[in-house]
């Protein structure tokens, strides 16, 4: 990464290593939950297959969305983030910006390199579709990614949790790994790549 990075176009740069540090961020929840799941003690245990592109997708949709979600508009129905108006003043914050174009790069990354079933916005869609639940005043935005993943780790054909003992451990599970997320390290990592690019331009 540090080597591609030197061989970017300048305004580039940034953006490019803010989209790897979440993916990073990303990977390290999907490379912890099946390990605690895997932990669990009898009777708790399953043998679900992990949808591992499919959620890191859903997690990396979820940093964007804390990422970003001081810069979007209060519309009253969802938006693609390119449709929001242009002249709202946190909108043309040029951090605000910076992590649009990289969120428009990360979505790029896991269409190209993840599972062909995730569509090619589907990062960039996850995060908008979080705003909206942040804005709502009776969801927790929280619940809403637990919710997703587990509507996808499920090994019900009908797309409805199971009942037995042996799904109930592992939505607790989920619950506290999403809890213990490293938000504030995704915030702050982005915002000093950005603020040291801007204090010294040959930074990387």
């Amino acid at each position: 990464m540090n080597q591609e990075i030197r061989t970017m176009a300048d305004a580039v740069k940034v953006p490019y290593a803010q989209a790897m540090t979440v993916l990073l961020f990303a990977r390290v929840f999907t490379k912890g939950l099946p390990k605690f799941i895997k932990q669990l003690p009898e009777p708790f245990k399953n043998n679900w297959t992990f949808p591992h592109d499919r959620i890191f997708a859903e997690v990396a949709g979820f940093y964007y969305f804390v990422l970003l979600k001081d810069f979007m508009s209060q519309p009253t129905d969802e938006k693609d983030l390119d449709e929001e108006d242009d002249n709202d003043d946190k909108l043309v914050d040029p951090y605000a910006d910076t992590l649009r174009q990289s969120l428009y790069l990360c979505s790029q990354f896991v269409h190209s390199l993840a599972d062909s079933d995730i569509p090619e916005m589907f990062v960039s869609n996850r995060a908008i579709s979080y705003s909206a639940i942040h804005r709502s005043k009776n969801k927790n935005v929280v619940d809403g990614l637990v919710n997703s993943i587990i509507k996808v780790w499920n090994p019900s054909d009908d797309g409805r949790p199971s009942l037995d003992i042996s799904s109930v451990s592992p939505v607790i599970l989920i619950q506290s790994c999403v809890s213990n997320m490293p938000i504030e390290e995704v915030v702050a990592a982005c915002k000093n790549l950005y603020e040291e690019k801007a204090k010294n331009p040959n930074a990387f």
